[in-house]
């Protein structure tokens, strides 16, 4: 036999319904959620295999990517022009486009903490450059 909380069929009643309030109304007044403009994601390559690693050590040769990413057309005009900057001045870089932004390969001959973190520092501060730019592009 189940025992459970007894329902009454008979006084049950509608919830009110209020006309003024409604929860679309009450999403569509929240504040829109800031999303950044432009996404930086970084990754590293290496043509070496674990064995190599274990036994050679640590300092192999190394791919820094760098991927600017964004889903704003403006956003994605100001990555593709600034790409094309990297490929005129600095030629130990690799620019390559995207469909929502541009990928940034950097060689380095050995893996050194220290010049991957100053690369990661520069990548960051650039990006925030690229959002001020798109951000004031915007009317």
């Amino acid at each position: 036999m189940l025992v459970g909380p007894r329902l009454d069929l008979h006084s049950y009643q509608e919830p009110l319904h209020d006309s003024t309030f409604s929860a679309q109304e009450a999403f569509m007044d929240q504040p829109p959620i800031e999303t950044d403009i432009i996404d930086l994601t970084f990754a590293m390559e290496a043509n070496s295999s674990l064995w190599n690693i274990i036994f050679e050590g640590f300092d192999q040769e190394v791919v820094l990517v760098s991927k600017f990413t964004s889903k704003e057309p403006k956003a994605i005009n100001t990555l593709y022009r600034f790409g094309f900057l990297i490929c005129e001045r600095y030629k130990d870089c690799k620019v390559e486009p995207k469909n929502s932004g541009i990928e940034i390969r950097k060689s380095l001959p050995e893996n050194d903490f220290d010049l991957v973190g100053e690369w990661t520092a520069l990548m960051e501060s650039v990006c925030e450059e690229m959002k001020k730019c798109v951000n004031s592009e915007e009317p």
